[in-house]
């Protein structure tokens, strides 16, 4: 990986065959693959690499690279999106595992890349592959990415600080006393705003985990919650798949009654909501050691609204082993107590989650109205606005998403009204043109009720008439 690489802790790799730490460490740099395959996608039209929130940045992203948006590796990107749902953190996935932004090959075998995303298609990789690197070459991407070189150094100096600040490193080998320290890596990202945490599976035990983190302008309050929450992934997800036999039954059972809001966050496997489960209650954890049983409470509550009901359980019973464990304590030995707190959850519970289920949508804020409708046809291209009402007030936020960018209206300006009941768009239409917008959808949901539930996604389109 070209650029500074600032270490917390001290690092050793031995190889690909094995890894091993004196410490655990959290290595910072930016990295040029990650932005390379976003600005592909970004010129591709996915909408959630086209919302860069470093301003100046977006800008000469922008200027420097629209040249290029007819080079076959684009119009390739479209066709992966469209049949593929190549997108999100497939698209950072695959930027991972290339060897180096002068050698865009994949670092383990297609059929060894196990890590890699499943919606690439495996037969359509080397053409990809090519295509990336005639492009990295023909829009003289390194130049670019060079020339940029003191706002990606800013932002490594920014997440550097503060992962040291928070002391995850410290916590984390007190609280997990792991044997193997798989490297766990932090990439500024400046092309989008989303975050996203892929991995490097180089075979059983062997893992390099990431926190892709989209920076801004000024730092985001959440950037925090990113880096303890990845950082985990890197010690939870080995034991999980250590023991994912005793966690399996749980999986099966309760997956079904939730797998709407998993899939809404792209958990599409009882395997990964496990995974998630025990980060999202490991850092609950974290907090409560840091910030006590308010701040723990309060998160708790809301991964049950995302959907993860039983955290109180699991973050009760990894309490409780660490208490019964004393000082020599770590992590994996109350495997057995977290397995039984999740069946007994499980039997406790099962029972009622259809009941829970239906709570859940009574709480899932509703759109009761569009104007205009929602596939309406000769619409009049003079209207100014597009009403949205709920069925309850709303967070005054809002999640209008881009599926195609020529199908999207020009937005001149978006208003709640008194009550956050209604939201109006103001916009400028086009002649006899389909318009499509996305009200929530993947990782942007910000359309929720007061309450912290999210609308659920919802695909608005119409379609004006002639010019009257």
């Amino acid at each position: 990986m070209k650029g500074k690489c600032l270490l917390i802790g001290v690092l050793c790799i031995c190889g690909l065959s094995g890894i091993c730490a004196e410490k655990l460490s959290i290595e910072v740099a930016a990295d040029p693959r990650v932005e390379l395959m976003a600005v592909v996608f970004r010129l591709a039209g996915n909408p959630e690499y086209r919302q860069s929130l470093v301003p100046e940045y977006n800008k000469r992203i922008t200027e420097y690279f629209q040249p290029f948006a007819a080079h076959p590796v684009v119009a390739m990107a479209k066709e992966l999106r469209s049949k593929h749902d190549v997108s999100y953190d497939a698209v950072s996935s695959m930027a991972v595992h290339l060897s180096s932004i002068d050698n865009l090959k994949l670092i383990v075998s297609i059929n060894e890349a196990v890590g890699l995303d499943g919606r690439w298609p495996r037969e359509r990789i080397p053409e990809f592959l090519t295509k990336l690197s005639d492009f990295a070459v023909q829009s003289k991407f390194k130049e670019f990415y060079q020339s940029n070189r003191g706002e990606y150094e800013k932002y490594e100096e920014l997440l550097k600080n503060r992962a040291a600040e928070l002391g995850i490193t410290e916590w984390a080998e007190k609280t997990f006393k792991p044997a193997e320290l798989p490297p766990f890596k932090v990439i500024p990202f400046m092309t989008a705003g989303g975050n996203y945490g892929p991995e490097i599976n180089y075979g059983p035990g062997k893992y390099c985990f990431y926190a892709i983190v989209s920076m801004q302008s000024q730092p985001a309050k959440g950037i925090d919650y990113i880096l303890v929450h990845d950082f985990l992934h890197s010690l939870v997800n080995p034991l999980v798949d250590r023991y994912f036999s005793r966690l399996k039954p749980f999986g099966n059972a309760i997956f079904p009654y939730v797998e709407e809001q998993m899939r809404r966050m792209t958990y599409n496997s009882p395997h990964t909501m496990i995974c998630e489960s025990f980060v999202r209650a490991g850092t609950a954890v974290y907090y409560y050691d840091k910030a006590g049983e308010m701040t723990k409470n309060g998160m708790v509550k809301q991964e049950e609204i995302r959907g993860f009901l039983w955290t109180g359980d699991l973050v009760q019973s990894i309490l409780d082993a660490r208490s019964k464990g004393g000082a020599d304590w770590a992590f994996e030995q109350g495997i057995n107590d977290y397995a039984g707190a999740l069946s007994k959850y499980q039997e406790r519970e099962l029972p009622k989650l259809e009941d829970q289920k239906k709570k859940l949508m009574a709480r899932t804020p509703k759109i009761v109205s569009l104007d205009p409708p929602d596939k309406a046809g000769s619409v009049d291209p003079n209207l100014k606005e597009i009403k949205i009402k709920f069925d309850r007030p709303m967070q005054p936020s809002w999640s209008l998403v881009k599926n195609n960018p020529d199908d999207f209206p020009e937005i001149t300006g978006i208003t709640f009204d008194k009550e956050c009941v209604e939201l109006t768009v103001r916009v400028k239409l086009k002649p006899g043109k389909f318009y499509q917008i996305f009200l929530n959808t993947g990782h942007f949901q910000d359309f929720m009720s007061r309450g912290g539930q999210p609308l659920e996604s919802f695909n608005y389109t119409f379609t004006t008439g002639d010019s009257r």
